[in-house]
């Protein structure tokens, strides 16, 4: 298979990497330009294909979105703090947007990103969080 794929691309001027290459069965899934694409049986119990956020994006995001609310950086002004959080979120979420069923996976970030938020302002204020959250929700 990975022959004639070579054959193939070969006439495109193309090359196929050996050690990047691998042949896997649809049902056990890959990685491919940051999505997870899998076959598994769906609502009506026919085989269909998935994609998928993988794990690995999500620990990234929320990394990333640590470092941006990192307890050290509370000197920063609120606007800005709040923009550069929501640059970040609104690209990874337009990114991932067409994937099988988003908002799952949304809806958890978005809480974990609700109390990130609470507490990184609750530093900087030196407020509760109920407090953080009766001021700004």
């Amino acid at each position: 298979m990975k022959e004639e794929l070579g054959a193939l691309l070969c006439t495109m001027g193309l090359t196929l990497s050996e050690e990047k290459t691998k042949v896997t069965h649809i049902t056990e899934g890959f990685t491919f330009l940051g999505y997870w694409i899998i076959r598994s049986r769906g609502r009506r119990g026919t085989m269909t294909p998935k994609v998928l956020i993988p794990d690995s994006a999500m620990k990234r995001f929320q990394h990333a979105t640590r470092g941006i609310l990192a307890p050290n950086s509370t000197h920063e002004a609120t606007r800005a703090k709040i923009q550069a959080q929501n640059r970040h979120t609104r690209g990874w979420c337009q990114y991932y947007r067409s994937t099988s069923s988003p908002s799952e996976v949304f809806g958890k970030l978005s809480h974990e990103l609700i109390w990130d938020m609470t507490h990184w302002l609750g530093r900087k204020y030196k407020i509760s969080a109920p407090e953080v959250m009766r001021r700004y929700k």
